[in-house]
């Protein structure tokens, strides 16, 4: 329960994030969502492990490879689900152990 209680705070906090950015998305850099895919796969081993709709129905994508060592966030906007909305690139990725929800 406690997990649960945590991960709806994380997502909250990042829809909000995301709710405001999506406001101010002309300084977002988007790219076509096929490219993003096929781009962090082969430089960086990534793929997609964990999406969400935010509250402005934007699809949150979050790509990191098996290592955790490399991480791509960004979204898809609902107004355009063809592209690839960068919001942050980084490293040391965890998924918590013991998670429980949907999808995991």
């Amino acid at each position: 329960m406690k997990f649960l209680t945590a991960l709806a705070v994380t997502a909250a906090i990042i829809t909000a994030a995301f709710s405001v950015a999506s406001e101010a998305n002309a300084a977002a850099t988007c790219y076509p969502y096929d490219g993003i895919v096929e781009q962090t796969a082969k430089k960086y081993d990534e793929a997609p492990v964990v999406t969400f709709t935010a509250a402005n129905g934007n699809l949150v994508v979050i790509f990191t490879n098996p290592k955790g060592d490399s991480v791509t966030m960004g979204y898809r906007p609902v107004t355009n689900p063809n592209l690839f909305c960068l919001m942050a690139t980084g490293s040391d990725f965890v998924l918590i152990a013991g998670a429980v929800g949907v999808g995991l």
